[in-house]
């Protein structure tokens, strides 16, 4: 869990302007925790955001990294039969990403 927070943390904190916002919340009707962590950066396009979970694959290079903290995320989700998703934080404005593990 430690390894997960801080890859998606340290990301978000990486392209953010401002904000930063971790939440962690039972999902309704389901065994399951959602863990949300958005920012109020430039966000990840749509086209862009199944592929920045790859190896080494990254939406921008203008920041130090190695594109390998998303895919890392990806894999220790999988081990815990979890799901990964991206979107735009309707709020911040910047990238969502949420993590659904199983309880």
């Amino acid at each position: 869990l430690m390894e997960l927070c801080g890859n998606l943390i340290d990301n978000a904190c990486k392209w953010a302007r401002t904000r930063v916002r971790v939440q962690a919340a039972p999902v309704k009707g389901e065994a399951a925790l959602e863990l949300r962590v958005e920012d109020d950066g430039p966000g990840i396009p749509a086209d862009q955001r199944a592929a920045v979970l790859g190896r080494g694959v990254r939406a921008d290079s203008t920041l130090p990294g190695q594109g390998i903290g998303l895919a890392v995320v990806r894999d220790i989700v999988a081990v815990y039969g979890g799901a990964v998703s991206i979107d735009q934080s309707p709020e911040l404005g910047g990238a969502r990403v949420r993590v659904r593990l199983p309880v």
